[in-house]
């Protein structure tokens, strides 16, 4: 089984308002939220994570479907690495692409928390401090939310390191 998960790199305009960036050690990437009014392009892009998920997990559907994104009960990201972005000159404009490394999605859980529904990074991305630094931004935004399981093994050790006290779980 191959594990060349890269994603088509596509367009994504430069100044998007629902943007986070990141800086670790290990370089630069951009949280990008993705919402209900949100160009199809980017929806996409985390429909196509999702499925990396899924098969990564061995799940039999996908966590996400850009065409079943109509409302804001559904908060996407997608993580896009910036180290490794090309400029293209077509027909005399330049067009700035980046690569989607991971994404993710949250949803209306009980007592109006947000539920972490899946969160997924291309296996070269991981272990580079990203999970930890947008850990923090999912935090200052949501204040609480719980996770959807079940949880990978990589989950669980994450949460026991980075934020044992500050999560509470759901059986679905």
């Amino acid at each position: 089984m191959s594990h060349d998960f890269v994603i088509r790199a596509q367009q994504i305009r430069l100044t998007v308002p629902n943007e986070d960036p990141i800086s670790t050690s290990k370089g630069r990437v951009s949280l990008r939220w993705i919402l209900s009014d949100t160009e199809r392009n980017s929806k996409k892009s985390l429909e196509s994570i999702a499925r990396c998920f899924k098969n990564e997990m061995r799940f039999d559907h996908a966590q996400y479907d850009a065409s079943e994104h109509y409302d804001d009960s559904c908060i996407g990201f997608i993580i896009v690495e910036q180290n490794f972005s090309k400029t293209v000159d077509y027909d005399k404009e330049n067009i700035q692409f980046h690569y989607v490394i991971g994404g993710g999605c949250f949803r209306n859980g009980l007592n109006e928390l947000k539920e972490l529904n899946f969160i997924w990074l291309h296996p070269y991305a991981r272990r580079r401090e990203i999970t930890q630094t947008i850990w923090k931004i999912f935090n200052k935004k949501f204040t609480k939310f719980t996770l959807t399981e079940p949880l990978s093994a990589s989950m669980i050790n994450f949460l026991e390191k980075n934020d044992k006290d500050k999560i509470s779980y759901r059986n679905n």
